[in-house]
């Protein structure tokens, strides 16, 4: 029996500021990201204290962009993040060349 492990490297960040390099500078700045937010399907109800994603899309990391027809935000999210970290590793690029 073999067993195989992959280790990814990289670092996968998207947050209410964008990726990686916002993220830092806005860190560093000592911003802070959150607000109060509310969903629009929760219009009248109080507002809580929370971070909007910053507009971005995984499409870059899907073989085909309709795919995100599909996904739920957090999907899309963990795609984004999970593509960058593989870019920033080295990873991601292999991939393509061998494809």
């Amino acid at each position: 029996m073999t067993t195989a492990a992959t280790v990814v490297t990289g670092v996968g960040v998207h947050t209410a500021w964008g990726g990686l390099e916002e993220t830092w500078e806005a860190l560093a700045a000592g911003r802070s990201a959150l607000t109060l937010v509310a969903a629009p399907e929760a219009e009248g109800l109080p507002r809580t204290p929370g971070a909007p994603a910053a507009e971005a899309s995984p499409v870059e990391f899907l073989p085909d962009r309709k795919l995100t027809k599909y996904m739920s935000q957090a999907a899309r999210l963990a795609v984004l993040a999970a593509g960058r970290a593989l870019r920033q590793a080295g990873l991601l690029e292999d991939a393509e060349r061998r494809a």
